[in-house]
């Protein structure tokens, strides 16, 4: 199991934080199953590409209105090659029914294990927690190659004198910027306090809503590829 460094969302104390070394005792081992490859299963939602830097792998049902935004965003804020992998079902060891929710660092190993990229975005629609935090909404590992998104929460606490076009567009719009947090950090970025980078803290999903679509100075040129 890769360990899980990182994450955004909520926690049992409603404080966000970083586990860098608490879930593997400072290492990060190798996952027990060795990845496979699944290169020639990669495409993007207009065309097929062999090796994409970063791969997005659905698990279970995600919209096509996600897995489109977080592509665009990927590929315009990190200048990448981005590929989009055949759905997946939800692994079922990764589900917790007394809380009806899936543990993000399963979801996070998953990713890496069948991700055909060099980093690998597992894309999902579930909700998730990580230990003792309530749920998080990203999660990435702390070796760099796997992360997580789950888009579940990130439909609340909008306004409901929106109109459905409108609020479809909250939702899309943290999509991307969560999308740009879980694939910062397989590139190296650390948490951000600048005000308004999609790399600084979300503990709430209106907090999202102050985030920014375009990294700050600091995190674009502390970006490693």
């Amino acid at each position: 199991m890769v360990g899980v460094y990182e994450f955004t969302g909520g926690g049992r104390d409603g404080v966000l934080g970083r586990v860098l070394g608490a879930l593997t005792g400072g290492e990060s081992p190798a996952p027990e199953t060795a990845r496979p490859d699944r290169r020639a299963e990669t495409t993007t939602e207009n065309s097929r590409v062999r090796e994409p830097q970063v791969a997005i792998v659905p698990l279970g049902d995600v919209s096509t209105r996600a897995r489109r935004g977080a592509v665009e965003v990927i590929q315009a804020v990190y200048d990448c090659d981005v590929g989009v992998t055949e759905p997946r079902p939800l692994p079922e060891d990764g589900y917790d029914p007394e809380r009806d929710q899936y543990e993000a660092e399963e979801l996070v190993h998953l990713a890496w294990t069948v991700g055909p990229g060099s980093k690998n975005l597992a894309l999902t629609d579930v909700d998730l927690y990580l230990r003792q935090r309530n749920y998080v909404f990203t999660a990435s590992a702390s070796d760099g190659g796997g992360s997580v998104l789950s888009t579940n929460r990130l439909r609340e606490d909008i306004d409901d004198d929106l109109g459905p076009g409108a609020t479809r567009a909250v939702f899309e719009d943290r999509v991307r910027k969560e999308a740009i947090h879980a694939v910062g950090g397989m590139f190296g970025l650390d948490r951000c306090k600048t005000d308004g980078c999609p790399m600084g803290a979300a503990p709430t999903p209106t907090d999202i809503d102050r985030k920014r679509t375009l990294l700050c100075g600091t995190c674009r040129t502390a970006i490693v590829r």
